[in-house]
């Protein structure tokens, strides 16, 4: 099925809403900006038509590398739907060491609180966002930096982590080879935004360097020396989750960068692997993992 015959069918299914910003309406910029995304990857808009025909296609992992590590996926208690929709896709993957890690609900943030107990920095994130962070996004980068915690003190090699509206692509799952990756890796982004694409920075196979990279912390794989990083520099944090990960990425030499360690607090060896792993539900509009 051609990629152009998925987005005449997902640009029928997709359900969105209209937005309005400055009095335009943007529900065509939005459609045009999804069937893009699409044409960029056609399995995107396969997923689409799977999903409303109400056919899961997540299958078992046959990566001996990758089913047994440790599996994070943050999640609040009250997002039923997002955590059912996860599980049917761990026990079709077969996944053997997954968990749940609560996420911090932003609602329950007290920002006064957080800064006298070193958790958040609003001058930094003025400083760097003319804004103080939404406490959504604080709550999402502390987080992540719960997990980066539990996997210096477990000792872990090498971990994945989720946030709870990734979607697995099975077969490219497998595709990974872990004894290829880049030495002293600490981040390998199996979802990602990109300037363009295909991204640039082929090293090998599957697997790019971050010179396309722009955001996403959706899923990802982190070394012990990445989470050890990671680790001793999230707090206080003064930027969302992926944007904190972005600014410590140490990018290719000689080439223009939006973050290239601007605002860094450590240097991240990190890779990208395309087209993605894992699709980022809410970004492309998967109603199964919506929060209600």
């Amino acid at each position: 099925m051609s990629g152009y015959f998925i987005a005449l069918i997902t640009s029928q299914t997709i359900s969105i809403k209209t937005t309005v910003k400055n009095g335009v309406d943007m529900l065509g910029s939005t459609l045009i900006n999804r069937i893009k995304t699409i044409l960029n990857d056609p399995i995107i808009g396969l997923y689409h038509v799977y999903f409303k025909l109400g056919i899961m296609p997540t299958k078992k992992i046959k990566n001996k590398a990758l089913a047994s590590i440790p599996v994070y996926c943050i999640n609040l208690p009250s997002a039923k739907e997002r955590r059912a929709f996860m599980l049917e896709q761990v026990d079709r993957t077969e996944f053997s060491n997954f968990q749940f890690i609560e996420g911090i609900n932003g609602a329950e943030l007290d920002v006064e609180g957080l800064t006298r107990d070193g958790l958040y920095d609003d001058a930094t994130a003025r400083k760097y966002h003319g804004r103080p962070l939404r406490l959504g996004e604080i709550a999402l980068s502390l987080s992540h930096g719960k997990i980066y915690d539990q996997i210096v003190a477990n000792n872990q090699k090498m971990a994945l982590i989720l946030e709870d509206d990734a979607i697995f692509v099975t077969s490219r799952i497998n595709s990974i080879d872990v004894a290829s990756l880049p030495a002293n890796w600490d981040i390998i982004f199996l979802s990602s935004a990109l300037s363009h694409y295909p991204p640039n920075g082929k090293i090998k196979g599957n697997l790019y360097n971050t010179e396309s990279w722009r955001a996403s912390a959706a899923a990802y794989l982190v070394s012990l020396s990445g989470a050890a990083k990671l680790a001793s520099t999230y707090k206080p944090t003064c930027h969302a989750a992926d944007g904190f990960i972005g600014r410590n990425i140490d990018y290719p030499d000689n080439k223009a960068h939006d973050f290239k360690q601007v605002g860094a607090r450590c240097k991240l060896n990190a890779s990208l692997v395309y087209p993605d792993c894992m699709l980022n539900g809410s970004c492309l509009g998967f109603s199964a993992s919506t929060i209600r």
